[in-house]
């Protein structure tokens, strides 16, 4: 756990963090998914934005994101929260912006870990509340593969790239996403079924929909950046998607949690990377988070 200045640069110095956020009255906290760390939230926050004026200290929190069981991880946040003094009076004072994977850890921490007094507002951006498409993807890779070895001609062309994916699919990575398996996740199980969120916390959802983008599209702005935005988009239709998503994570899973409510939802054009960077994931992050 970190204290974010706004250089972006960083201190872990437990008595600095303590002592700033003893004063606090609002705390902003960054964490990252499966994908990155926590820099591009870190610039989106305090330089490409001023979502930081609204809040009296600014935490980072960063954590191994390949082999650890995500129950871990959110004990642990709820751990480090607890030391620095988060976790402490009787009024919350904790909004988060989570990533991806990094909405389960924090969804887990506060539904069932039972840090809820301490939580005002969970930002999701894009989380695989219901799993994600890309987790049994490494079955759908070896049937594919398996298919274009016997010869449909439909797949011949992609059996170089099927080979690669195949030879890729026993890295840590593909292990890792085991947990956000759409239907054989056990966490995702017990997540659903027995969390409890009290009435005091909200959630919010900022997603994403490339399921608009067309080759069109390629003309406007960077030609380069759309036009592969477009063909991943396309090839990930065909592969591993059966709904609107943006490259990693549908639509409908990314609002997959009962504790999410329609007018808390931004659904914006932005793939799953892009959130912090571009500008309609800015513009939606900033008005989530006006009114801490």
């Amino acid at each position: 756990l970190t204290l974010v200045r706004n250089d972006l640069s960083i201190c872990e110095d437990a008595g600095v963090i303590r002592a700033a956020v003893a004063g606090a009255r609002n705390i902003l906290l960054l964490t990252h998914g499966i994908f990155g760390n926590t820099e591009d939230k870190k610039a989106a926050v305090m330089q490409a934005t001023d979502i930081h004026r609204h809040y009296d200290a600014v935490l980072a929190f960063e954590y191994e994101n390949l082999n650890t069981d995500l129950r871990e991880t959110a004990r642990d946040l709820f751990s480090r929260l607890k030391k620095a003094g988060v976790c402490e009076g009787d009024k919350p004072r904790l909004t988060i912006v989570a990533p991806s994977m990094g909405g389960l850890v924090c969804r887990w921490m506060i539904e069932v870990e039972e840090a809820a007094p301490w939580v005002k507002h969970l930002v999701m951006v894009a989380t695989p509340n219901l799993g994600s498409g890309l987790a049994p993807f490494r079955q759908r890779v070896f049937g594919l593969l398996g298919k274009a070895l016997n010869g449909v001609a439909l797949l011949k062309p992609y059996l170089t790239p099927l080979s690669f994916l195949a030879k890729k699919a026993d890295k840590a990575f593909w292990r890792t996403l085991n947990d956000l398996h759409p239907t054989e996740s056990r966490f995702l199980a017990e997540l659903n079924a027995k969390g409890n969120l009290p009435a005091t916390v909200r959630y919010s959802l900022l997603g994403g929909n490339l399921e608009g983008i067309t080759l069109s599209d390629a003309g406007n702005g960077n030609y380069w950046l759309n036009l592969k935005k477009y063909a991943a988009k396309t090839a990930l239709d065909w592969l591993v998607f059966e709904g609107a998503h943006d490259m990693a994570v549908e639509v409908d899973s990314q609002k997959g949690t009962r504790w999410l409510r329609p007018e808390n939802t931004v659904i914006v054009p932005v793939d799953h990377l892009s959130y912090f960077v571009e500008k309609e994931g800015l513009e939606a992050l900033k008005s989530l988070l006006a009114d801490p």
